[in-house]
């Protein structure tokens, strides 16, 4: 009963603390969304950074791929891979499917920004003046391009929580670790959906409130990334 078997927002069927199962749920589902926002943005940066400065051969490989990892429906194979894998290694390989699958939007859209750059004046008046392409690319191309992608990192983040917190609903996650999914989970497990309201709605609340937040944080970081959107005062 909530409040009165144990703790303020009342116990599972086996009587748990729910409030200490969403504490320890909130740190697990931040690691998830920056630890693959991180490396999603990271590695479709680099790609798009390079693929668009140096074009040719490797212009021709990073595109492909993107284009290929991008027209792959993910939630299906996200589905085969977490019921072929083996629980323990469920969330391992949800993280990396996220990253495999996730890089390739944000590269062709660094791809674009850097063509535009280097066509810049001030990028051949570097390269007259004898200026390395290393030196170019991070002194000249990715401080202009990191704004955009942080605003996308940060936009990735509740794509993974919701991602795991779904995959986990469903029954395809590790439940070894205490993620917000696995308590709606073992809602449904109980058949409790209908008579234990506090066991439904904290969680529910908390995967609500963590997308939005990103979401509205990555809004706010929208006049930085492209100065248009801001307003004249």
């Amino acid at each position: 009963m909530v409040g009165r078997a144990y703790g303020i927002m009342g116990t599972d069927f086996d009587g748990r603390d729910l409030a200490q199962a969403l504490l320890f749920g909130f740190p697990v589902a931040l690691a998830i969304g920056f630890v693959t926002s991180a490396l999603v943005s990271v590695i479709g940066m680099i790609l798009g950074v390079f693929s668009g400065y140096y074009g040719g051969i490797l212009d021709e490989v990073v595109q492909r791929t993107a284009d290929i990892l991008g027209n792959i429906p993910l939630l299906p194979l996200l589905i085969l891979f977490t019921f072929i894998t083996p629980t323990y290694l469920r969330l391992q390989i949800i993280i990396i499917t996220l990253i495999v699958f996730g890089w390739a939007g944000l590269a062709i859209i660094i791809r674009s920004m850097v063509l535009s750059i280097k066509a810049e004046q001030y990028v051949e008046a570097a390269r007259a003046l004898g200026a390395s392409n290393t030196r170019i690319i991070f002194k000249h191309i990715i401080p202009q391009v990191m704004p955009y992608t942080v605003a996308q990192m940060i936009f990735f983040v509740p794509t993974a929580i919701l991602t795991e917190a779904g995959l986990s609903l469903l029954g395809l996650g590790d439940p070894s670790i205490p993620t917000w999914g696995q308590i709606l989970s073992r809602v449904l497990d109980k058949g409790a959906v209908s008579i234990a309201w506090w066991w439904i709605l904290p969680p529910g609340l908390l995967i609500v409130l963590s997308a939005v937040t990103f979401v509205l944080i990555a809004l706010a970081l929208e006049p930085v990334v492209d100065p248009r959107l801001r307003r004249r005062i």
